[in-house]
């Protein structure tokens, strides 16, 4: 590339002289909140371009947007979209949670033909109409991790827990984080915690618990500010 080349030239280059991307691993700069909005169309259309190649796509919190999902549900070759992470950071790589507070994206048969592990911010409901959508692979997805932007309480967990054991019979790996996220202050990035809720907000009752010892899952983690009471039956 020359020097200083444009965003889009760059992407223009790869595109061209790159052809078979595999991985991709979106990395913003820390504390660019709002850069996906500026990359997203020409990122959107990289990707497509890459539709028959790439099979794994990291990106940082809050970035899947509806545009961008609706450019993805075309790569066929797609297996994962991940979080992305850097260990040497000691915050989340994330952009702004209002541009995901809405995800509902078009889809049309034969979307993510080959999706198997899906990572997703956004609200509960809107986790469960995607997992409910007819055009989503959800039968096939062997991982799911979902962090929730919103305050969310026992029936909405309910609900997704419910929707994900009808339709993700494959599903071995659930995540689900339901939490307050860090917050860039005039000190850093600090973790902001509410007040600690009693244990009678826990999100899991024991119909939740039953509805998950019927699913077939070999690893479930479960992040919220909430208590957790864990009792053992006694026979």
């Amino acid at each position: 590339c020359p020097p200083g080349p444009s965003r889009t030239s760059v992407l223009q280059y790869l595109s061209v002289n790159v052809p078979g991307i595999r991985e991709v691993d979106i990395v913003p700069t820390p504390g660019l909140s709002d850069f996906m909005k500026a990359i997203e169309p020409d990122l959107a259309l990289w990707l497509s371009r890459l539709a028959s190649t790439i099979a794994r796509l990291r990106l940082p919190l809050y970035t899947l947007t509806s545009g961008l999902a609706e450019s993805l549900s075309y790569c066929s070759s797609l297996q994962e979209i991940a979080f992305s992470t850097n260990p040497l950071l000691p915050f989340p790589l994330s952009g702004c949670y209002h541009d995901v507070s809405s995800f509902r994206p078009t889809l049309k048969p034969g979307a993510f033909h080959s999706l198997q592990r899906l990572s997703i911010a956004t609200s509960l409901g809107h986790v469960s109409a995607l997992l409910e959508h007819p055009h989503f692979p959800s039968a096939q997805l062997c991982r799911l991790t979902i962090r929730a932007i919103n305050p969310e309480g026992r029936l909405e967990v309910n609900s997704l827990i419910l929707t994900i054991r009808r339709s993700c019979p494959a599903l071995k790996e659930l995540a689900l984080i339901v939490q307050v996220h860090r917050s860039l202050s005039e000190n850093g990035w600090t973790a902001v915690w509410p007040p600690l809720p009693p244990a009678s907000t826990s999100l899991l009752d024991h119909s939740t618990l039953d509805t998950i010892s019927f699913m077939a899952l070999t690893s479930l983690e479960i992040a919220h500010a909430s208590p957790m009471v864990l009792m053992l039956a006694t026979s």
